[in-house]
């Protein structure tokens, strides 16, 4: 047998071998990042009409809780927040929702800092691979350099890309240790995860003061998704979540210029723009996870001042409901 014959056949075998596998050890995969895989199938794949949608950082997926915004602002909300986002990921985010999702009323962004810099890639990119029918998330995924249409076609690639973490836990429960993304005492509900009960004891601020840098590419991309939301009729509201005692503003350079584009943005666009760094619970470490995440009883805290401001520039009640 020649020798690219050879080599032909030891492919064909691996992937004959390896594809009866791929579903299995994939479901193993994401039954530990049950959290995760519960959210983006929402987002994703799912149709429930929401009145509401949170998008953001870690900052909106861990500090926004939609039980408490529910409740006071007669909605039906959802918290779409994703873990190191930038603004390229808020957009997709939004894009990938609309594709089965009715348009909501109203889309809360919230805004960071580190919102503009440069996206280098996205974070923990392998969980967004078993919903790559969705068109819009496989488009803004190709555009990021991912070979969407090789995962598609071989799916038992994917565990290539897991990380070395998520290999071990999914070995682990696999030996019948039963364990999943979500820390015990902790919770998930509609897309929110709850940040433990810690608190901040003792807090240093950092050394190295890292530059916010404002990449023309994301700011398109905000302009981008802005546009969109008039298309579908959304109305916009900008936030930015409480930080403790200002430590993150202080240890980033350019805070000025950022804060300055987002209230340019806001004023164009007649856009709310609800900023609550300076909030009396600012100042208690008791209600933070670490500098810049509320905790547990943090986040019920904030929830329900966001939910009397939302209520605020909402439009009346019988417009909100669908």
């Amino acid at each position: 047998m020649q020798p690219f014959i050879r080599i032909i056949a030891v492919v064909v075998t691996a992937f004959i071998i390896a594809w009866p596998l791929a579903t299995p050890i994939n479901k193993v995969l994401f039954r530990y990042r049950h959290h995760d895989a519960k959210r983006l199938t929402e987002i994703y794949e799912n149709n429930t009409a929401y009145d509401m949608l949170f998008i953001g950082a870690s900052r909106t997926h861990r500090d926004i809780y939609p039980r408490i915004i529910d409740s006071i602002c007669g909605v039906n909300s959802y918290n779409a927040g994703t873990e190191s986002g930038t603004i390229h990921d808020f957009k997709m985010t939004l894009d990938g929702f609309l594709v089965n999702h009715p348009a909501p009323k109203v889309v809360v962004l919230t805004m960071d800092l580190s919102s503009f810099m440069k996206p280098y890639d996205i974070h923990f990119y392998p969980q967004y691979f078993p919903y790559l029918n969705n068109k819009a998330l496989a488009h803004d995924l190709s555009e990021y350099g991912y070979n969407v249409n090789t995962v598609k076609l071989f799916p038992f690639l994917m565990i290539t890309d897991f990380d070395d973490f998520s290999k071990e836990s999914a070995i682990q429960m696999i030996r019948g240790r039963d364990t999943t993304d979500i820390s015990t005492g902790d919770f998930d509900y509609k897309g929110y995860i709850s940040n433990s009960d810690g608190y901040i004891k003792k807090t240093e601020l950092e050394k190295v003061h890292k530059n916010m840098n404002i990449h023309p590419e994301s700011v398109s991309s905000l302009n981008e998704m802005l546009e969109v939301c008039r298309l579908h009729h959304i109305k916009v509201i900008f936030t930015y979540a409480p930080e403790y005692n200002f430590n993150l503003q202080r240890t980033r350079t350019n805070t000025d210029n950022v804060f300055s584009l987002i209230t340019q943005t806001a004023k164009k666009n007649s856009i709310p723009y609800l900023r609550d760094d300076s909030l009396n619970l600012c100042r208690n470490p008791r209600l933070f996870a670490n500098n810049g995440h509320l905790n547990k009883q943090g986040a019920v805290v904030y929830s329900a001042i966001l939910a009397k401001e939302l209520n605020k520039v909402l439009p009346p009640s019988a417009d909100k409901i669908h």
